[in-house]
């Protein structure tokens, strides 16, 4: 029984296949092989280059040898090692890439001899030329080379001679760096041997191995050691994204795979201190060295792919010599497997905590690294694409140097001694990479010495430059942790930023600072300019003006009439256009202690609504053109007609004293939200105040300034208008309400009419003004003005260049920028033509404006390297928050240590440039984008789309851009139940136009059965299908419920001049027809657009701009058809005056406002200037509103 139970135990041991030889002359390619052939059939097969070259240089150190002697070896090792002679190539009738041993010849291996090569230059030459040439044949068996170079022309026996070389070469389908002391030592076995002796072949061939590893593979037991592996690398593998593309350097625009291969390289040598360091951390922490340079490894990578959002989940690719059975030792052949150390950084985590994983990781790899690389990302489909990590580490331990070359050393035929020639590392510096970076550290344990080796590809890091600082980063970082007490911190913490790009970073926000609050309220510093100027002109518009006193006059009585029923710091809303009713209501409001909140009349009446109810406003100002929109809204607000106040009541020069202080809130007003609601922007009085300081101070706004109001009340710029310019004792030059921002022509008249010294104007509205001066030749329209104000939007570099052309001398142009959460603007570059740099596509937004600073995070709130992508945050006199948003506040509102002001987290891409040192933005972190200049929120419009009908289930809104026009589409799955019932295309319209500003609405909603998404539950936009933007001409009767063909219906003239308008400037095709009952926007268009389509018309029926119709009924009644009716109506129009009609568009009544009364207040002969805002030193908290 004791016997027979042995026996059946022992029956179920399992025993692995056994390595022995097989006397085969072919079989299928090992995995190593198959690997190297079908990457060098797939990546370089057209290369002029190999990247799979190894070289081992030998040098007579004493004696001759012949060349004929080194023919007889070769060919005795070669018949020996049948490696040497074996062609792998594609079968087709198998479909397998097979391994065939070929006879042995005379020209089995490439041969070449070189003579008189005697500079160290032309030998380091051709050793380059030897690593990355083209000189094997592997479908013909030719994987070895052998190159003999005569350094001198002294002999002409055909042999080689002192400092002599014989270099041989080997395509890496046969060899490996473990194949060297094999080969070696195969050299002086077939040295020693007689001249004449024939060979004897090996018991075991590379072709052995081969066959061993399909038996292993074809072992499926669940217990077997490759089944064990396969579970390992399919849970370690799974979910990792292979198309993710590190961004390494600085200045990379794309990534091209346009010379795959080409590299550049860097090495340094690391300091003893830093060795010592590293030996000893690996000692105490018992980790190996390999797995601690790994994990400054992965350090490095997560710092330079900062800008990924998945930069945490790393994977870098290592070799093992795959030589796990001993009878493999002495093989000669390819054995290397490629293994894959995958890891997810937790960033908050010690250097400690992370080497711990490395090294549980590495010991994991080392366990199941049998399995070919092949079979590890099988399971990924990634296999046919023969795909390759990013990055990959090498780490060679060199036990002792000395060891290492007398292991090189040998005596042929007792008299001829050689070595190895051993200048420089030919792996490393060869112009040749196979990943996009790799890092190779080569230890010395002898001397306890390092070295490190970058090799980095030339599509990724474009130059020599970006691969040096990426070997200093690296230093940098090492330094860090094993010179500094850092190690036990965050590994965030850890910098890769240099010291001469730190003094950079310190110059950047070496700005004006101040933590003082004002003295004075923004109406309190107004009334102070009244007082010094009351008879100058505060406001102009058209042939109408107020001064000072007059402002102040209609500012106090409407102010005193608000105090009756408002209490300090409730909202007042104000809806009405531009006019001198829309200044006076600003000013009242801030006067009375309430916070003033703008509404815009293009707005949807649902929308408004909506923005009123966020800010709990009761009271509503209004004037004669906007009192009918406020009243469609159905609610029960007060609303206070201030054109017909002002001429019903008389003045009151009263001045009530209110409890306000600079740190009260001024005003509220909208951005786009990730809600149907927008967010509404805080902002106190002490902050706008100290932004318009710092403009001030950039000498942006000063006492002889005739400034033009151009921007909409609903976008913060028009504070800097209108404030920053009265602040001052500035004139404001307001534009006609119905087409002043919109109309180029009449903007450039106005400028010189008035003398206007500066305007602040979008880069698309610049171009167009541009464009009518150059057309005209009137340049000297523009001659009064010493600034333009670029704002809102990146200046194009050529379009920038061309403006200082044509521009007067003496204006200056300026960007500004930054975020309306940040008041106003932050940012500023004074752009001259000596600065534009045309390799950039866009003007740099600048430097920070006094009182602010601009910093570039990574999400750790990390400062990011020069030239690195990161997110703006603006420190400073910014917003005091979102109105009922404590959510977001918390998000975006951040106290960094040592600052006093809050800092906001914008949520822009950006970086600082190099050399200059200035900030560029680079787009947005989330879903917010610009459509037509505007700022805005997809999620707003997804939102608001989910709102329409319950039988959406998911949507998705997108940004496109076709013909230089952009696009919003809207994809839209609907619930299964929903399906089979049509949906209404023209509700939905309807209803996002009820609740969106015009140019949030899409363009096209497309139905879609299912929105794509990728293996990691992301959105895939690339899978979306393409939007066919000509069907937008095909919705006339989806739109407007017309049966009838209207392409068959006869044009007017004047509606056929502007369909031909629409196509030219909608860039349609020619021979599209447009419905003449299709809205111009549904098509694409935006009011710049409109702008231009206007000024087309004007030229072609030869229109005056200043009497002609107002360019806002074209935005009203937005057809071909409306419009050639508008147009028509005006040309055959003879009734009303042309006073009439222009005092009728502004809004004005004639009669004169008394001022007299003001004289206690407003002294006719003004003391000196006043000087800046001036300050008490109170330091308060900043408020949370």
């Amino acid at each position: 029984m004791l016997s027979r139970k042995r026996l059946t135990n022992g029956a179920n041991v399992r025993r692995e296949p056994e390595l022995v030889g097989s006397g085969q002359k072919e079989a299928i390619a090992s995995f190593p092989q198959q690997r190297i052939w079908l990457h060098e059939k797939f990546h370089f097969d057209s290369s002029d280059f190999s990247v799979y070259n190894i070289i081992l240089p030998l040098i007579v150190e004493h004696g001759s040898l012949l060349i004929e002697r080194i023919h007889s070896i070769l060919l005795s090792l070669i018949d020996e090692h049948t490696v040497f002679r074996t062609s792998v190539s594609f079968n087709s009738e198998s479909n397998q890439i097979m391994q065939y041993i070929q006879p042995l010849t005379q020209d089995i291996y490439s041969f070449q001899h070189s003579r008189n090569i005697t500079t160290l230059e032309q030998l380091d030459h051709l050793l380059t030329h030897e690593s990355v040439g083209k000189h094997f044949d592997i479908e013909k068996g030719k994987v070895l080379r052998c190159h003999v170079v005569e350094r001198t022309n002294n002999y002409h026996d055909l042999s080689l001679h002192e400092n002599d070389l014989l270099i041989i070469s080997f395509h890496h389908i046969a060899f490996d760096n473990s194949s060297l002391r094999p080969f070696l030592k195969a050299f002086k076995k077939a040295c020693w041997k007689n001249f004449h002796e024939k060979p004897t072949l090996s018991a075991l061939q590379y072709i052995d191995f081969a066959l061993y590893e399909q038996k292993m593979l074809a072992d499926k037991n669940i217990d077997s050691k490759m089944n064990k592996a396969r579970q390992f690398w399919s849970k370690l593998m799974k979910g990792y994204d292979w198309n993710k593309k590190p961004y390494l350097a600085h200045n990379e625009n794309k990534i091209n795979k346009t010379s795959p291969g080409r590299g550049y390289s860097t090495s340094f040598s690391l300091e003893q201190h830093i060795v010592d360091g590293m030996m000893l951390y690996a000692a105490k922490n018992h980790i190996t060295m390999f797995s601690l340079s790994l994990a400054c490894y992965y350090i490095l990578l997560m710092k330079l792919i900062n800008n990924n959002n998945n930069n945490n989940d790393l994977c870098v690719a290592g070799v093992i010599a795959n030589r796990f059975k001993e009878e493999m030792k002495d093989m000669i052949g390819m054995f290397v497997n490629l293994v894959l150390y995958r890891i997810i950084i937790e960033p908050e985590n010690s250097f400690n905590y992370l080497t711990q994983k490395v090294q549980r990781l590495s010991n994991d790899v080392l366990e199941y690294a049998c399995l070919p690389y092949q079979h590890i990302i099988n399971s990924h489909e990634q296999r046919e694409q023969q795909v390759l990590p990013s990055a990959s580490l090498q780490y060679e331990s060199l036990i002792s140097s000395l060891t290492a070359k007398n292991a090189m050393e040998t005596t042929i035929d007792g008299n001829v001694d050689m070595g190895l020639y051993f200048d420089r590392d030919r792996s490393h510096g060869n112009g040749i990479t196979l990943f996009d970076i790799t890092l190779t550290i080569a230890h010395d344990h002898h001397t306890k010495s390092t070295e490190c080796f970058f090799d980095c590809s030339a599509d990724i890091v474009q130059n020599q430059d970006n691969v040096d600082f990426i070997g200093k980063r690296f230093k940098h970082i090492l330094t860090q942790l094993f010179s500094s007490s850092i190690i036990d911190e965050p590994i965030y913490k850890l910098s890769i930023i240099l010291p001469d790009e730190q003094q950079v970073l310190n110059r950047l926000n070496n700005t004006k600072h101040s933590s003082h609050l004002l003295a004075l309220t923004i109406h309190e510093e107004f009334f102070k300019q009244t007082q010094f100027y009351p008879q100058k002109i505060s406001l102009e518009l058209e042939e109408q003006s107020l001064s000072y006193s007059e402002l102040l006059c209609s500012v106090l009585c409407l102010s005193n009439h608000l105090t009756k029923f408002v209490k300090p710091q409730d909202t007042i809303c104000q809806c009405v256009e531009r006019s001198f009713e829309m200044v006076i209501g600003m000013l009242a409001i801030l006067s009375s202690g309430a916070i003033y909140c703008p509404l815009s009349p293009l707005d949807p009446p649902g929308r408004l609504k909506t923005l009123i109810q966020d800010t709990k406003a009761k009271h509503i100002l209004v004037h004669n053109p906007t009192h009918k929109i406020i009243n469609q809204l159905d609610e029960s607000y007060d609303f206070i007609e201030t054109d017909l106040f002002l001429l019903s009541n008389q003045f009151n020069n009263e001045v009530k004293t209110i409890s306000i202080t600079t740190d009260c809130i001024a005003y509220i007003i909208f951005t786009s939200g990730t809600t149907s609601t927008p967010k509404a922007v805080v902002i106190s009085h002490s902050h706008l105040l100290y932004y318009i300081q710092s403009s001030i101070e950039l000498n942006t706004l000063n006492k002889n300034d005739k400034a033009i109001q151009l921007s909409s009340c609903t976008w913060d710029v028009h504070f800097h208008e209108i404030f920053g310019t009265l602040l001052v004792g500035g004139t404001v030059i307001l534009l006609r309400p119905e087409q002043g921002n919109r109309n180029m022509d009449y903007l450039s008249n106005v400028v010189e009419n008035h003398q206007a010294t500066y305007v602040c104007i979008v880069p698309t509205l610049q171009m167009i003004l541009f464009d009518i001066i150059e057309t005209q030749q009137a340049y000297h329209r523009l001659k009064t003005l010493r600034l333009i104000w670029s704002v809102g939007e990146p200046i194009p570099s050529h379009f920038a260049r061309r403006l200082l052309n044509i521009s007067p001398s003496n204006c200056k142009y300026i960007n500004f920028g930054g975020a309306t959460e940040g008041t106003v603007a932050q940012i500023y570059d004074i752009i001259t033509k000596d600065n534009i740099d045309l390799s950039l596509n866009t003007v740099p937004l600048g430097l920070p404006m006094p009182y602010f600073k601009c910093h570039v995070f990574d999400k750790y709130l990390q400062s990011i390297p020069i030239g690195f992508t990161g997110e703006l945050y603006i420190t400073g006199p910014i917003m005091n928050g979102y109105l009922n948003r404590d959510d977001l506040n918390a998000k975006v509102l951040i106290q960094l240590p040592d600052e006093y002001y809050n800092t906001y987290k914008t949520g822009d891409s950006a970086k600082i440039l190099p050399v200059i040192g200035k900030i560029q933005l680079l787009g947005r972190n989330d879903f917010q984008i610009k459509i037509h200049g505007q700022r805005v929120e997809l999620e707003e419009i997804q939102s608001t789309i989910y709102q329409f009908s319950s039988s959406i289930s998911n949507c998705v809104v997108i940004k496109v851009q076709e013909l230089k026009q952009e696009h919003l589409i809207a994809y839209i799955q609907l619930n299964k139940s929903s399906i089979t019932s049509s949906f209404d295309n023209k509700s939905i319209i309807e209803f996002c136009q009820n609740h969106l500003p015009q140019y949030m609405v899409p363009s096209l909603f497309i139905l879609i059965d299912q929105l794509p998404f990728n293996s990691n539950g992301k959105l895939d936009i690339k899978s979306l299908p393409k939007p066919d933007l000509s069907t937008l001409l095909m919705f006339n009767n989806i739109m407007n419920g017309n049966e009838e063909d209207e392409k068959e219906i006869l044009m007017t003239n004047e509606e056929q001049t502007i369909h031909e308008l629409w196509r030219e400037i909608l860039k349609f095709d020619k021979k599209s027809s447009i419905p003449l009952q299709r809205s111009f926007f549904s098509l694409g268009g935006n009011s710049l657009l409109i702008m231009h389509l206007y000024s087309q018309i004007h030229k072609k029926f030869n229109l005056d701009s200043k009497t002609s119709f107002n360019i806002s009924s074209l935005f009203r009644q937005p057809t071909i058809a409306e419009h050639a009716l508008i147009l028509r109506q005006w040309l055959n129009s003879t009734s009303g005056t042309e006073e009439n009609q222009l005092l009728h568009s502004l809004n004005i009544s004639k009669g004169k406002i008394p001022f007299d009364f003001l004289m206690p207040i407003c002294p006719r002969k003004p003391p000196a200037p006043p000087p800046p805002f001036p300050s008490v030193a109170v330091k308060t908290e900043p408020k949370i509103y």
